[in-house]
């Protein structure tokens, strides 16, 4: 997959981040979320940091089901990258707005695993995210 202009740009100059943040998140939500795929390879070719990728792709307003394919990743690594992304997430007024059902029962299922546990203090808000959604939905719809 070739990457977007605006990926590669991301990527030769990590260090305006924040400006490249900042014009992402002018782009219609369609462009942005075209450019999630792109950014998760460079991800995975080690091309951008964790840190980096779980800001720039929490901006570009991931769908869903991107985050799912994230969150069941067989890799360990791209799972955290999900966590992080998801945690920048729910502060977002607009990711308030609708349901994440599915997302807060894989959340809390990693959360809960032996593999994240040393990033359990700095996730402590997604954990509180996800276990009251958990919670929310049990409520609404018991087994």
């Amino acid at each position: 997959m070739k990457a977007s202009p605006l990926v590669q740009q991301i990527i030769k100059t990590p260090q305006l981040l924040h400006q490249h943040a900042a014009l992402m998140e002018k782009l219609p939500p369609g462009k942005s979320i075209e450019l999630v795929p792109q950014l998760v390879q460079a991800f995975h070719e080690h091309k951008l940091w964790p840190k980096d990728a779980a800001c720039i792709i929490a901006v570009c307003r991931p769908t869903d089901e991107q985050l799912l394919d994230l969150l069941k990743d067989d890799g360990e690594r791209c799972q955290k990258l999900g966590l992080h992304i998801l945690a920048r997430l729910i502060g977002n007024e607009d990711f308030k707005q609708r349901p994440h059902h599915a997302l807060a029962h894989e959340a809390l299922r990693l959360l809960q695993t032996e593999a994240v546990r040393p990033k359990r203090k700095q996730l402590k808000p997604l954990k509180d995210w996800a276990e009251a959604h958990v919670t929310e939905i049990d409520r609404i719809s018991p087994p």
